[in-house]
């Protein structure tokens, strides 16, 4: 590799810019020949880059990174020894976001998640990635029957229900009762109501 920059006692010190013979390149702060401080590095052969700060050749504060070429996918928030962690954004190529708390690169924490397909938000406690405990959940859907609702609990798209307000949906002839985890059930007359007319399941 190469660099153009500041030099103490023939070590690499201060900000400089460093390029490697496979087009990967460095711009910013270095101690010691090590990144250290602010700066962004790049890499053409999977178009990572990240900007943001640096300790000791490690993503560690507050920095931004994009996975891919588009910059369709990206982290934005706060990093410890090169891992997600803290507080940060998580904006996925499929256009799912997560806005919340980090541990090793994990979902870990208070947070919210939303499903951009499935219309579905999610938010509550995390651990190790997978949610815990909602505080609330939606579903953005027109649901037209019981059965309807029926397969999309089997479906797994809303992961934790707990209770669905005034147990209300398009068909005025559907009653009946569906198995909720945990330990519970929504049971009793469904019926039309202004919760369906706006086609909006809101779990909570």
């Amino acid at each position: 590799y190469y660099l153009v920059g500041e030099f103490v006692c023939n070590k690499p010190m201060g900000r400089g810019v460093y390029t490697w013979p496979d087009g990967n390149s460095y711009e910013g702060e270095v101690y010691s020949g090590i990144r250290h401080g602010s700066g962004t590095y790049k890499c053409t052969k999977n178009y990572l880059s990240y900007k943001g700060q640096w300790y000791q050749g490690e993503r560690h504060g507050k920095g931004t990174v994009y996975y891919n070429e588009d910059k369709t996918s990206w982290y934005k928030g706060e990093w410890m020894k090169n891992n997600r962690e803290g507080w940060g954004v998580r904006c996925y190529p499929s256009g799912n976001i997560y806005s919340g708390e980090w541990k090793n690169n994990m979902r870990h924490g208070e947070g919210t998640m939303k499903w951009l397909k499935q219309g579905q938000e999610y938010v509550g406690t995390w651990q190790d990635g997978v949610q815990v405990s909602p505080s609330h959940s939606t579903l953005s859907r027109k649901v037209t029957s019981l059965i309807q609702l029926y397969q999309i609990y089997e479906s797994h798209e809303l992961s934790s229900l707990a209770a669905w307000p005034r147990h209300t949906c398009l068909d005025p002839e559907a009653s009946g009762r569906i198995p909720v985890f945990p330990e519970q059930s929504l049971q009793g007359r469904f019926c039309t109501g202004p919760e369906a007319r706006t086609g909006n399941l809101s779990l909570c």
